[in-house]
């Protein structure tokens, strides 16, 4: 029974913790753009759904401006809603926007070797003269695309005007592209193996935006 007691006493005092950092949190940026109110702990939920942020998004930028703040629980998410301010911050503030969130649930697959994280320069360098080196940017790249456009079309043609969904479609042209370039291989939109890849990628990419990887990132702020 005391036993019991004191465990509950101590998870009540690290949830109460948690609580006031957050609280603290969310409080102690004034620099942030404006944005909805968070709730303590919890953030702004209502606006967190990706499936609709376009129209969400939206509707905030007619309130706040194109630039705003909304919470994932304890943590600030800056959103940039508009074509002149994206551009505008890629291309004059590119230092100021070039670093990338820790996300522990990545971390700890790439060995920190993932395009997130304290690597991410020397890895952005590296991908980008390798795929220089196999002819991004070039003339060779262009027929390479404009030749997988041909499978691309015909694999739409085939559903013969019924309705589909285009994402394997798209995802299999641009991973045949990178398969000619890297291995001079060129695999069937049904390919079994091309599509066990898609998916995998799919799986691991939908994995670190999930729910627990998003509370394991921000549990890891407090420790």
């Amino acid at each position: 029974m005391e036993l019991t007691t004191t465990l509950i006493l101590s998870l009540l005092f690290l949830l109460t913790v948690y609580i006031l950092q957050s609280w603290s949190r969310q409080h102690g940026y004034h620099s942030l753009p404006p944005g909805p109110t968070p709730i303590p702990v919890l953030g702004t939920p209502k606006y967190m759904d990706m499936r609709y942020a376009a129209n969400t998004f939206q509707q905030l930028s007619k309130k706040y401006g194109s630039i705003f703040t909304i919470w994932k629980m304890s943590e600030p998410v800056i959103v940039l809603c508009s074509y002149e301010t994206v551009r505008d911050a890629l291309i004059n503030h590119a230092e100021q926007f070039s670093e990338r969130p820790f996300i522990p649930v990545i971390n700890l697959s790439t060995k920190g070797y993932g395009l997130l994280g304290p690597r991410w320069r020397s890895l952005r360098r590296f991908t980008l003269t390798s795929l220089r080196n196999f002819g991004m940017g070039k003339k060779v790249m262009e027929r390479r695309i404009l030749a997988e456009s041909k499978y691309l079309i015909q694999a739409i043609s085939e559903t013969r005007g019924k309705s589909f969904k285009p994402r394997m479609l798209m995802a299999s042209a641009v991973g045949n592209i990178i398969s000619s370039v890297l291995f001079g291989e060129h695999f069937e939109y049904k390919d079994e193996k091309l599509q066990e890849l898609l998916m995998s990628t799919y799986r691991n990419v939908r994995g670190t935006s999930s729910p627990l990887s998003t509370r394991s990132a921000i549990f890891s702020q407090f420790f």
